[in-house]
């Protein structure tokens, strides 16, 4: 059993209703890459509330980020989701830090979204110049952000789903996640030595949303 700590970056145009204060659950920022006809605005899970899902028993804890994620959807006047927009999910947590380094975890997740991708937008980020579909450990823009995420906030970060106003495919997305991040309890893979990583630590390791920069 694995208790993962998770966070998300959400990207949208959008127009908040008059009035209305965001939930303390998230905190928000400006960022340039996102175009649309209102507000580029990125939100972030604050530190206070970041979401324990227990992979043994996931379903609490998933709900319990689909519940806060609707309370920020229904606080919006008008959301413009487009290709310009991404959903991150940051996680920490990990029994087997190691494993998620493999080019085994990389290729089933990574598989299995390109094969279940339909809509447009989610054949939009397949590859996006900020998600490159292309295994690195050491680059930012790649679907999987590795040492940089690492370095920075004690996280994986995950970039390459694309950003959504609807709960259904929030839930979708970080199920498919959690899905992968279990199954590494059972993988035995042996790897060299990797530059910035201690896997002895991996389960202590405690999200650090402060220095976000993205």
């Amino acid at each position: 059993m694995t208790v993962l700590t998770i966070g998300a970056e959400i990207e949208w145009s959008c127009s908040p209703k008059s009035g209305e204060q965001y939930s303390p659950v998230w905190k928000t920022k400006y960022d340039a890459t996102i175009r649309g006809k209102y507000q580029a605005i990125e939100f972030i899970t604050s530190l206070n509330h970041l979401w324990k899902i227990d992979t043994k028993n996931p379903n609490p804890g998933i709900e319990k980020a689909c519940a806060d994620f609707k309370k920020l959807v229904d606080s919006m006047n008008k959301i413009d989701v487009n290709t310009s927009q991404g959903l991150h999910f940051h996680v920490s947590g990990f029994k087997k830090k190691h494993v998620l380094y493999s080019k085994e975890f990389y290729d089933e997740l990574i598989n299995e979204y390109k094969a279940k991708a339909t809509t447009k937008l989610e054949k939009a980020r397949i590859d996006t110049r900020y998600a490159r579909f292309r295994y690195d450990q050491q680059e930012r823009y790649r679907a999987i952000n590795y040492v940089g995420a690492w370095r920075k906030q004690n996280t994986f970060e995950f970039r390459f789903f694309p950003s959504t106003k609807k709960v259904s495919e929030f839930r979708k997305y970080l199920k498919m996640l959690v899905k992968h991040i279990r199954r590494v309890e059972n993988y035995k893979v042996k790897l060299d030595r990797i530059d910035g990583m201690d896997e002895e630590q991996s389960a202590k390791d405690e999200i650090n949303f402060e220095d976000i920069l993205f």
